[in-house]
């Protein structure tokens, strides 16, 4: 058995006691500042813009309005008396359609009524005003019916014109998207050329009313789709269409179509997203294809390929704005996050604080912070993080890749702001502060306030008009009566109202 110990070679533990390790420590400091050099222009051109922004607003535009409002202020007046008097007349006017639809009476004799009415409203007690509330909240309610009964017929006529382009499309064959069922007519080619070039001004006409907006994006709907460009549809939707806008949009098409408009969107951006690929071909990062397809077209590929975007893009339809649901880990990340941002950005901190911030990008940089931080947006938060530290030139606290992200972001909010300043130059406010003369200025917004000041007397004469002929038919009828009633004995005088649905009434919708 002694045979079989095994012996092992002692070891003396000494010659280890003074051995040490030899680290090689990398100073890649001047490759950070390289590799930062870029953040800084960029963080001076977005300064130098950012300034010129505000500049604008607390100089040139604030300069242009108190010029505006003592220069313009008898067509301002002026514009409001005939708005006022067209709503007065568009009042009366669906009043009279109603009383006629309502009561089975002719247009002639529901203007009589209203006439009336208007008339002893003034001297009746107030017993009879109550009565007369009464019948007019009847009337709004009935008009307010009529009115969505007409959005419904336009919708039923969309889901018409849905249901023929189902026919010809093949879900299952997604290589070749084929042609529609009809070809667009020459009237709506020209109304999607139309649809094509209208401005923002044009676009902040049509969704100052819930009504035309609606009635708009389902035109604009199908015309893309009869003109194979969905792409459009998608650019109003997502640059042109406020917030507001999607959210009772959304929920008009849902209640009528008991369908999620997401899903159509997201039909909508496949289709266009596979019709642009198709008509790019190998040809689609040429820069001539890029230049000529920048104006006009979607940009899927920068616009909607990140979650964000997308978010973005379905603003009041999907989850975007919910509450996400993080893991405990992640809840602790974002909550550390927050604070050190909070230590950095909270506007009571800034005084003594010693980085020198830019005060308008800290506000709005504050704002961003606290709406991440409420949806729970952790990658939202480490974007403000990593830009925040590049604002600082905190080279120290960010990694090679952070700072190559932080360019990223930079360059966005550049883009935009270089977005907002192209927009604020086709203002007539606009370096309003270094006009010599505002001759040109002022003939143009004349010609503006001449040209709104036509469209609105074009309604109020054409709704004079038709209750110039409704009082007419009113007149006659009067007559008719006073005839009859002198002649002793009159034969049949015919079925009453018999010209009232063969052509009597012209005008026959709600404003």
């Amino acid at each position: 058995m002694a045979s079989m110990k095994r012996t092992h070679p002692k070891v003396n533990p000494g010659i280890f006691r003074n051995q040490t390790r030899t680290v090689m420590v990398i100073d890649d400091r001047r490759l950070r500042e390289a590799h930062f050099a870029p953040a800084v222009q960029l963080l001076k051109k977005i300064e130098t813009l950012g300034l010129r922004i505000d500049a604008f607003h607390s100089h040139d535009q604030k300069k242009f309005d108190s010029w505006f409002n003592l220069t313009f202020r008898q067509e301002q007046l002026k514009i409001e008396q005939r708005r006022e008097e067209w709503f007065q007349l568009a009042q009366t006017h669906n009043w009279i359609l109603a009383e006629s639809e309502m009561n089975g009476v002719s247009l002639g004799e529901a203007w009589r009524r209203i006439q009336e009415e208007i008339m002893n409203y003034g001297t009746a007690g107030e017993n009879g005003r109550a009565v007369i509330d009464q019948k007019r909240r009847e009337r709004e309610s009935f008009i307010e019916a009529e009115i969505a009964r007409q959005e419904r017929e336009d919708l039923n006529r969309f889901r018409a014109e849905s249901e023929k382009f189902d026919e010809w499309y093949d879900e299952d064959d997604d290589d070749e998207l084929p042609s529609p069922i009809r070809s667009p007519s020459e009237a709506e080619k020209a109304d999607f050329a139309e649809l094509k070039g209208l401005s923002e001004t044009d676009f902040d006409e049509i969704f100052a009313s819930s009504r035309t907006a609606h009635e708009f994006l389902l035109r604009s709907l199908q015309l893309c789709v009869l003109c194979s460009g969905l792409g459009v549809f998608l650019k109003i939707w997502q640059d042109a269409c406020p917030r507001k806008t999607k959210l009772s949009f959304e929920r008009f098409f849902e209640n009528e179509t008991g369908e999620s408009f997401r899903n159509v969107l997201e039909w909508i951006v496949d289709e266009a997203k596979s019709t642009a690929e198709d008509a790019a071909g190998s040809d689609r990062f040429s820069k001539s294809g890029a230049d000529s397809e920048s104006e006009s077209e979607f940009d899927f590929d920068s616009d909607f390929d990140d979650e964000d975007s997308q978010r973005e893009f379905f603003a009041g339809i999907s989850s975007g704005s919910q509450k996400r649901s993080l893991s405990e880990d992640k809840l602790g990340v974002l909550k550390g996050l927050y604070r050190k941002l909070v230590r950095l950005l909270h506007p009571d901190g800034q005084n003594s604080s010693p980085l020198d911030l830019p005060a308008t990008w800290t506000q709005k940089t504050w704002e961003r912070l606290q709406s991440a931080y409420k949806s729970q947006n952790l990658d939202e938060l480490r974007r403000i993080h990593s830009l925040t530290l590049l604002q600082t030139r905190d080279l120290n606290a960010l990694t090679m890749d952070e700072i190559s992200e932080g360019i990223n972001e930079l360059e966005s909010e550049l883009e935009n702001l270089e977005n907002q300043a192209r927009e604020m130059k086709r203002l007539p406010a606009w370096n309003f502060s270094n006009k010599r003369s505002t001759t040109t200025i002022e003939k143009k917004i004349r010609q503006d306030f001449q040209r709104d000041l036509n469209e609105i007397d074009m309604k109020i004469s054409i709704l004079l008009f038709q209750h110039k002929k409704w009082e007419q038919m009113a007149s006659q009828k009067a007559q008719r009566s006073e005839r009859r009633a002198r002649r002793p004995k009159a034969g049949s005088s015919g079925p009453k109202n018999s010209r009232r649905r063969s052509g009597e009434r012209d005008a026959d919708s709600f404003f």
